[in-house]
Parts: C-alpha cells; structure tokens; sequence
C-alpha cells in the first residue's frame, strides 16, 4: 500500500542517557544540547546501524475484526559509551492485510513472498545492505511500537 508520512511533531526519537522517553526532534535536540553541551555536536557524526522491523496491528475502521496489517518501519539505532541506546524511526510502510497468521519473521517472509512483492524488495534490500530486520508480532498502538522496538534493538548485535 505504501510509505506512511509522519507528521512533524511524532515522537520517533528515544536516548536512554535523557531518561528513556520518546520524544519528538526538537524535544530531543533540545535535550541532548543540555545534557551534552560539549559532546552534542559530535552526536551526529556518530556511525548507526539500519534498521527494518516487521509487525502486525489492526487499523480502526479499516479492517473487519481479526483482520491483521503487515506493516514495517525503519530506522537507525546505535550504542556508545557516551550516549547510551539511540534509536530513530524515521519511516513507516504498509503491505496490506495479511493472508494467514502471522507469528514469525518466517512467517512474514513467507506473506512478502506470496502477497507482497515489494516487501521482499525490502528483505532484499536489508540483506544486500547489511540492514538489521527482525520480526515484533502484533503491536497495538505507536506507543507500543515504539516501546517493543526498543526493547528488540537492545537485543541485537551493532
């Protein structure tokens, strides 16, 4: 179905060093200016790793009841001493329903191949990049999104 623009004001950045909250740009920008006044300009030199994450939800109204999308997001993550956990989610994309349950990565690999043709342009992608993707399950709302993508990333290997 395609790319979903986030408005200006989301909160799609998370620092663990400034209190493990979600924030948008400016809160962020702000934040890490006062907590890091002499480091904060070397923050966005610092290298991150890609990311692709899959997941599951139901879209109110726009679905009959059990039905399921499959969606992605993607971002950029790293870890420093310095800085702590840095996680952007800088986009968001919609496959559509999917077909069967979805419980894996497998199993979305499986949906993409099947139903999604420019889903497994992603997975191509991410493997031909070196972009980490796993899989979430269903997630309920963006908070929870944001909260289960944190908790995945701090689970992988940069």
């Amino acid at each position: 179905m395609g790319w979903i623009k986030f408005p200006s004001e989301i909160e799609n950045h998370y620092l663990s060093s400034l209190g493990n909250a979600w924030v948008e740009l400016s809160v962020f920008d702000e934040e890490l200016e006062d907590r890091f006044p002499k480091k904060a300009s070397q923050f966005n030199k610092l290298p991150y790793k890609n990311f692709m994450i899959f997941y599951t939800t139901e879209l109110t109204g726009q679905q009959h009841d059990g039905w399921e999308h499959l969606m992605m997001i993607i971002g950029r993550a790293n870890k420093t001493d310095d800085f702590g956990s840095y996680i952007n989610i800088t986009g968001m994309y919609r496959y559509g329903f999917a077909v069967k349950n979805v419980f894996s990565l497998n199993d979305a690999i499986t949906e993409l191949e099947n139903y999604f043709p420019d889903g497994i342009e992603h997975i191509d992608q991410a493997r031909d990049e070196n972009i980490y993707y796993t899989f979430l399950g269903y997630v309920s709302d963006f908070e929870d999104l944001c909260n289960t993508t944190e908790l995945a990333l701090q689970e992988a290997k940069f």
